[in-house]
């Protein structure tokens, strides 16, 4: 994605900002993993919130999430670099909720050219 901004900005799905929105503000949104009886959707992608939230007040099932793995990060950060971001603003569940900030954090150990 080409960044027409000095600063680029990366979430995940979880963050809930419309898709309108974070297309008009050039925002790269990462999407959580959910699983439901064992079967993994790609949250706003495969199921969208409101599907999720009526099939479990339908249904008794076991709902599981995921955050965006570091290669899913390390693409995003590596997707802005080469767009032209100079900085990167990355918003995450906090490390009490979710291995969403892990997952940024150890990305974040890692230079430009994807090494320690």
């Amino acid at each position: 994605m080409q960044n027409n901004n000095a600063v680029s900005v990366i979430t995940g799905s979880a963050a809930q900002v419309p898709k309108e929105t974070a297309e008009a503000l050039g925002i790269d949104i990462l999407p959580l993993l959910i699983y439901v009886d064992g079967k993994e959707y790609h949250d706003g992608i495969d199921i969208s919130p409101g599907e999720l939230y009526q099939r479990m007040r339908l249904n008794q099932m076991e709902v599981k999430t995921a955050a965006p793995t570091v290669g899913q990060y390390y693409q995003a950060f590596k997707n802005s670099i080469e767009g032209g971001a100079k900085e990167i603003l990355c918003v995450t569940l906090s490390s009490k909720l979710s291995a969403d900030y892990s997952s940024v954090k150890k990305r974040s150990k890692f230079g430009k050219n994807g090494k320690p």
